[in-house]
């Protein structure tokens, strides 16, 4: 069963939380672990800080007990060494500041160092008051007596340790220390920022503190309190404050372990997406699979339906090459006639009419050429011929040509041309004259008063020619809201219902393709009720000149042996006419089979092959020839202009291949390269 958004949610968020879950138990663990580790190892650390503390001071005591020994061991005598003494001591042991010998009668007798110590020489303690009843309990009991922290007369503060001094049983006084631990702590505890401490003597006053600004922020918890065992038998104690020196001691213990929470935090939410991802492949796969069993069951359907695409696709090209071939087979007779005659010596006016019959044979060519092929500019298919003509003349030729149609409508025509003279271009000239045919034509169909002007400027930068060409007519013009859609395909102006002007609504749209075919530019502008005027930029480009080494090339194919395979006798009569002005006389014959027959026993320079002939067309003759290691020159001769037909034609082993009608200069072309070339066809 499909499992609805708000299930996956839901069960996504129970992984989430289960993780989440496990996540906290660990956290929760690891805290624990961590708290009693830091607690366990501040108790080491307080447990050492007290050692330390209780042996600087034992040391200290236990110095001083060394000096009064050696006094009662020497019976007193060792009094008169007691500064040397004293100050050896002094060099010793850092936390003794200095040395005092106070008598029996509680009068201070000597101090080392002296020089701090000069004040107090002399000074009866018995009117201090803290130190009277201390001091007189040591003479009771020979014990060790510490003082509280206490403020000096000298200045500063120390501990007094007094230790009494016993010569024969009687009492000598004491030897008493002043001591202050502050420097020799320092050097201990100054190793361990991470650790506050603080020492108070019997009186709760604190003698000793390092580390200890922040200790009011440390939880209680992580406090220790110690008592120090001082070594004297009355009951006199220090008390150790130890702890963290600041709430980071915590913190940054367990900084692993909220990063590991934040960690965890992401892999359950990474799971929770992993299980819904997860989860919604499987519903995706349950839906392909349902769509895949609705897709098998239109298999068959969309397989009948390609094949019978298929069957119109192959139906509609053999109409198009059927069509292309029967429709281009008698204009390739007008138009070569139409060469032929021109070459005649004929008078002005009859070359006049046959140069507009010759335009007007070839522009109907390329209109059945563009109509029959339109599904070939519109794949990008197209291409382009490489003719030499002058482009201003061609608009003067289709000028003249459309004279006679203004004429009749009462409409004029004028070619207002700013050219440069006799500069021959290389490129398509039927289509150049298509563009202006449509554009023309168009002008003529709807415009009823005024007429038409044809501007035209060429430019000359390198080495091409640019032509800037105006078609503007005092026609109907075109609304505002289709002037951007007038190149579209069979777009047309006027309403379905009441167009007065016949057409397919396609020229507009093959001019367009055209111009972008040659890398060119068209723009309309029009107001409706004033004209249209259609701008045409586009360049070609310029060819020299070769007119006086033509004549001489006309007269060297003499001796060319050249073989014609024609079916069509017109197309035959076409053909010899244009090699007769070559000085050429070709054999001709009727199909692929002759034309095999005849290549067989004789040379010939070259040989135009029409492609479709009867009993044994011109692409199979062509394929027997090559597979019999013929090398000589085959050009392909056919009306069909599709790329599929050239390219088999190649395939098959043409050198060659020619869209008829054949022009007098493609002929030139083709003998001045082949003609005479070759001294043996078969190797």
């Amino acid at each position: 069963m499909a499992k609805t958004g708000s299930q996956k949610t839901t069960i996504s968020a129970i992984f989430f939380f289960a993780a989440m879950l496990a996540v906290l138990s660990l956290f929760v663990k690891y805290r624990s672990a961590t708290e009693k580790h830091l607690k366990n190892e501040l108790e080491a650390q307080s447990l050492f800080a007290k050692s330390e503390i209780e042996n600087v001071v034992k040391n200290n005591i236990e110095a001083l007990k060394s000096f009064k020994d050696r006094l009662e061991f020497t019976n007193g005598k060792y009094f008169e060494h007691w500064h040397k003494d004293a100050k050896n001591i002094i060099a010793k042991h850092r936390s003794i500041k200095f040395v005092e010998w106070i008598d029996s009668n509680m009068v201070i007798q000597g101090a080392y160092p002296v020089d701090s110590n000069a004040e107090v020489i002399g000074l009866d303690i018995s009117k201090v008051e803290y130190r009277v009843a201390s001091w007189q309990q040591i003479k009771r009991d020979s014990s060790i007596n510490v003082t509280h922290w206490t403020k000096l007369i000298q200045g500063g503060r120390a501990f007094l340790i007094d230790i009494p001094i016993f010569i024969d049983d009687r009492f000598y006084g004491t030897v008493t220390g002043g001591l202050d631990f502050y420097t020799v702590f320092d050097r201990v505890f100054s190793a361990y920022p991470e650790f506050s401490i603080r020492v108070n003597d019997n009186r709760d006053s604190t003698f000793y503190a390092i580390h200890d600004s922040d200790i009011d922020k440390v939880d209680s918890s992580y406090k220790q309190s110690y008592e120090i065992d001082l070594p004297v038998k009355r009951d006199n104690s220090w008390r150790l404050h130890f702890s963290p020196s600041s709430s980071s001691y915590y913190t940054a213990e367990m900084k692993d372990g909220y990063y590991g929470l934040v960690a965890g935090f992401i892999l359950s939410l990474l799971l929770a997406m992993l299980v819904w991802l997860f989860l919604s492949v499987k519903e995706a796969e349950r839906k392909r699979a349902k769509s895949n069993a609705e897709l098998e069951k239109l298999n068959d359907y969309l397989k009948k339906t390609k094949k019978e695409v298929e069957q119109a696709s192959e139906f509609k090209t053999v109409f198009l090459s059927n069509m292309s071939h029967e429709i281009r087979t008698p204009l390739n007779a007008i138009v070569g006639f139409t060469e032929i005659l021109k070459k005649l010596n004929l008078g002005s006016e009859e070359k006049k009419y046959l140069s507009l019959m010759d335009l007007s044979a070839r522009n109907l060519m390329s209109l059945v050429n563009d109509i029959l092929d339109i599904d070939k500019i519109e794949s990008g298919k197209a291409s382009l011929r490489e003719d030499i003509f002058e482009p201003c003349k061609e608009l003067n030729d289709l000028t003249t040509l459309f004279e006679h149609g203004f004429s009749e409508k009462g409409l004029y025509i004028k070619l207002d041309d700013d050219c440069h003279e006799n500069i021959k271009v290389q490129g398509d000239r039927g289509k150049f004259n298509q563009i202006f045919t449509n554009l023309i034509g168009n002008a003529l169909k709807f415009t009823n008063d005024g007429g038409v002007v044809i501007k035209a400027k060429t430019e000359v930068k390198e080495g091409e020619l640019s032509i800037h060409a105006e078609v503007n007519d005092t026609g109907m013009g075109i609304p505002k809201d289709k002037l951007e859609d007038i190149f579209g395909r069979f777009v047309q102006v006027e309403n379905e219902n009441s167009k007065r002007h016949k057409g397919s609504g396609l020229g507009l749209y093959i001019t367009r393709e055209i111009v972008n075919l040659m890398g060119g530019e068209i723009k309309a502008k029009s107001k409706e009720g004033k004209g249209s005027s259609f701008v045409v930029d586009v360049s070609f480009e310029i060819v020299k000149e070769e007119s006086e080494v033509q004549n001489e090339v006309i007269d060297t194919f003499d001796n060319s042996n050249i073989l014609v395979a024609e079916d069509n006798p017109i197309n035959v009569a076409v053909i010899k006419n244009l090699l007769k002005q070559f000085n050429v006389s070709p054999k001709v014959v009727s199909n692929g089979k002759d034309a095999l027959e005849v290549i067989e026993d004789e040379f010939f320079d070259v040989v135009f092959m029409d492609l479709f002939m009867p009993e044994l067309d011109g692409l199979d003759a062509v394929k027997k020839l090559r597979k019999g290691d013929y090398k000589g020159t085959i050009i392909g001769l056919s009306a069909d202009a599709k790329k599929e037909t050239i390219e088999q034609a190649y395939e098959a082993g043409v050198d060659s291949y020619i869209v008829k009608p054949i022009s007098h200069e493609q002929l030139q072309d083709i003998l001045s390269t082949y003609a005479s070339s070759q001294t043996s066809a078969f190797n």
